[in-house]
């Protein structure tokens, strides 16, 4: 179980900063995006090794982490830049 909730962390992780990234380099933030890249990399590299010791039973952790990590990476960084000009999405 302890290793379901690392897995879904760390995917909330990557996937967050994944998101977040895109949505920086559009904005052109080029410091942000080149300290996410690093971040992303180390997490990345956790995320596989424990992906290797758990199998095909990650895969609800996984999923969850990913889903969660997308729509708190939005959420965020529209409330940081809300002030800012964007376009508007229906």
């Amino acid at each position: 179980m302890d290793g379901w909730l690392v897995m879904f962390a760390v995917n909330f992780i990557i996937v967050f900063l994944r998101s977040y990234q895109t949505q920086v380099v559009i904005g052109g933030g080029y410091l942000v995006a080149f300290l996410i890249s690093n971040c992303m990399g180390a997490a990345i590299i956790i995320n596989t090794m424990f992906i290797i010791d758990v199998g095909w039973g990650g895969l609800v952790p996984l999923s969850l982490g990913g889903s969660f990590g997308v729509i708190s990476s939005m959420f965020i960084y529209r409330k940081r830049n809300k002030n800012k000009s964007r376009r508007k999405h229906d």
